[in-house]
């Protein structure tokens, strides 16, 4: 797994095509991108999704938050600034959302695994596109793939996008030829198996979409 990337950064990949275009809404991308942070930062132990709270856990006296990534650090801080009042796994999902495309973009940015394009059309400069390096979206792509077929036991990680590609309507990016709904089976059944916590969390992503959807905003 040590060439694997973050959650993330896995399900940014595989929601966008070969263009670099979203292959969803833009606001349902971001609140699944929260969804995989907060997965991250749970899976690290540095919090907890008590039944309808995000509480923040104890660290070591050698924890440093400098090994997390700046992402997951800011995320961190603001749990923190919050322990006294935890806020729901909801709230925390529809708040980080608002800006955590452009963050998490900005990490692949850095790693080059997505690059700036200008595009032009009719001979006129038009904007920029981002597109993804297309060994890094082949490699979570063929590790998921194995996964869902059975050739590979699923990690926590696995699980945890195999969920959150069934909650996003995204499991058209696994570009697997067999039927969608033995397909949407397959992927809820590996999500199943992660710990209570984590389901929380993707139980938190489809009430944020539903708040949403129903508010207009997708």
């Amino acid at each position: 797994m040590n060439d694997r990337l973050p959650v993330r950064d896995e399900l940014y990949l595989l929601a966008h095509n070969e263009s670099g275009k979203p292959l969803i809404a833009m606001p349902l991308l971001g609140l699944g991108l929260a969804a995989a942070l907060l997965i991250e930062l749970t899976m690290s132990r540095h919090v907890d999704v008590d039944f309808d709270k995000v509480v923040t856990r104890p660290q070591p006296a050698n924890f440093s938050q400098r090994s997390l990534s700046s992402i997951a650090n800011n995320a961190l801080s603001e749990l923190y600034r919050s322990r006294n009042r935890p806020p729901s796994p909801v709230n925390v999902l529809l708040v980080w959302s608002e800006d955590i495309y452009e963050r998490v973009r900005g990490e692949l940015l850095a790693a080059n695994l997505v690059s700036p394009i200008t595009v032009r059309r009719f001979g006129l400069l038009s904007g920029t596109e981002y597109r993804s390096d297309e060994a890094a979206i082949v490699r979570s792509r063929t590790a998921l793939r194995r996964v869902v077929m059975s050739e590979a036991s699923p990690s926590a990680e696995d699980a945890a996008l195999c969920g959150l590609l069934v909650d996003l309507q995204l499991e058209r990016s696994l570009h697997l030829n067999v039927n969608a709904g033995w397909l949407r089976q397959m992927l809820k059944s590996i999500g199943a198996r992660q710990p209570i916590p984590i389901r929380r969390i993707v139980d938190a992503l489809t009430e944020a979409v539903r708040y949403k959807s129903t508010h207009g905003t997708i």
